[in-house]
């Protein structure tokens, strides 16, 4: 974990180089969220299919922060389905800001019911944020009912 922090704060100074040598050096250590970090790192560096193998690799290892990355990849690819079966098994695996991302997948296509209904599953699941974007879907009357 160290590493990762050490990595972090070498692409916020500028030295992308070593950042992405100390990610890869937790990364074979083990260290699965390195893979994440090393994943973005090469997203922001504009190679989305490198980021796209990595990610994947620490999805394999079961991050599904590394799901939720890939599925917004492919959303902003515009392969929706991908999307929202790469979001569907992080929220099997039981990550709740999965249902999150599948609300607002929901919200984006018109169906708000489903929206509304994943947000209270999340805040049942203890994600406050999905509290605020269930209270924003009913206020707005974008639900016709509360689940």
């Amino acid at each position: 974990m160290l590493m990762v922090y050490l990595a972090v704060m070498r692409e916020e100074a500028g030295d992308t180089d070593a950042a992405e040598a100390l990610a890869r050096q937790a990364a074979d250590a083990g260290d699965t969220s390195a893979l994440v970090t090393l994943a973005g790192m090469r997203r922001r560096a504009g190679d989305r299919e490198g980021a796209e193998v990595i990610y994947q690799q620490a999805a394999d290892d079961g991050d599904t922060d590394a799901l939720l990355d890939l599925a917004t990849i492919r959303e902003e690819a515009g392969n929706a389905e991908s999307a929202k079966t790469l979001a569907q098994q992080a929220a099997d695996a039981g990550d709740t800001s999965a249902l999150v991302t599948l609300a607002g997948m929901r919200q984006k296509v018109g169906d708000r019911e489903g929206a509304a209904t994943l947000y209270q599953q999340a805040a049942d699941g203890g994600s406050p944020s999905s509290l605020i974007h269930l209270g924003a879907c009913l206020s707005n009357g974008q639900a016709a009912r509360l689940p």
